[in-house]
This record gives C-alpha cells, sequence and structure tokens, in this order.
C-alpha cells in the first residue's frame, strides 16, 4: 500500500495508508490521490468526491484479506456526483470479483479502469442512474462487460443514461 491523501482547495490533505479511510475523511468536491500499490479494500463511492490514482493504472484494488465468498471492488449508490479514475480492478480463483463496478440510482464517472477476472459483469447500472464510461479496458471476464438489467432494446433502461466512450 502507498500513500492516499485527501486533497482540498483550502489545505494540502492528510495522509492515510487506506483509500476507505481517505473517503470517510474526504467532503463534497474533494480529490482523494492515491498512491501505486495494492489496495485490499472495497470501495464505496461518496457524494461529490473524485477517487484517482496518481499514476495511471498503478492503483489495484483486490479482495479484502481474509474476506470469504465473491466481493464487488467499487459501489456507487444513490450519490449524485463522484467518480473514480485511473484503477486496476482484479479479480483472482481465490477471491472471486462478482462485479467490479456496481452502479444504483446514482450519477457517477469512470474513467480509465482496467477490470478483469468478473464473474458476473465487469461494470453492473440499475436504478435511475448516469453512468459515463470513459477510456477503460474490460477484458478476461467470466460474465458480462456491462449488465443493464430491464434495458429497453436499445440499451438504455428507462430514466437512465449510459454514455460510453474512448
Amino acid at each position: 500500500m502507498g500513500d492516499v491523501a485527501v486533497r482540498r482547495a483550502s489545505d494540502a490533505g492528510a495522509g492515510f495508508t487506506a483509500i476507505g479511510a481517505a473517503l470517510a475523511a474526504a467532503r463534497p468536491g474533494d480529490l482523494v490521490d492515491v498512491d501505486a500499490g495494492t489496495y485490499r479494500e472495497m470501495i464505496a463511492l461518496k457524494e461529490g468526491v473524485t477517487i484517482r490514482a496518481r499514476t495511471r493504472r498503478a492503483a489495484i484494488l483486490m479482495a479484502p484479506a481474509g474476506l470469504s465468498g465473491p466481493w464487488t471492488a467499487i459501489t456507487a449508490t444513490s450519490i449524485r456526483s463522484g467518480g473514480i479514475s485511473g484503477f486496476v480492478v482484479a479479480g483472482t480463483p481465490s477471491a472471486r470479483l462478482e462485479y467490479g463496478v456496481w452502479v444504483s440510482d446514482a450519477s457517477v464517472e469512470l474513467d480509465d479502469l482496467d477490470i478483469a477476472g468478473a464473474q458476473a459483469a465487469a461494470v453492473h447500472i440499475s436504478g435511475r442512474s448516469t453512468v459515463r464510461l470513459r477510456s477503460s479496458t474490460i477484458h478476461d471476464n467470466g460474465g458480462a462487460g456491462v449488465v443493464v438489467p430491464g434495458a429497453l432494446p436499445l440499451g438504455v433502461p428507462p430514466d437512465s443514461t449510459v454514455l460510453v466512450t474512448s
């Protein structure tokens, strides 16, 4: 694990060793800046906070130590804004990654992610959600790339927007 800092316009931020601890201290408008390293955590995105790997795809999310059973690396539930960029999400045979990202009734930005090893889906989007998935690599998953349950034939659920760009 590396250093994790909360960057605010008003101060230089504080050092943490876990992303979850930095998120707990973060306020809307803050940037959680993450050093390269392997972080054995599940991340719940927070209202108005962006999480960014300082070095592109050098911060890796893996299952928490001692976890038995499936896990989801990143969740976003009932937030109007927030995002994560530059991370690798990695499942392993011994720590079954169910979903890389789970979004429910949220508006989030997912940028420059590398998601591999998800058994159900790399990204699951439900409810009244708006997801901007950009410049990401989804590969080597046992399940689907992106799942939008209840989607209309065009792939967009009622009252939701899914934007996928390169």
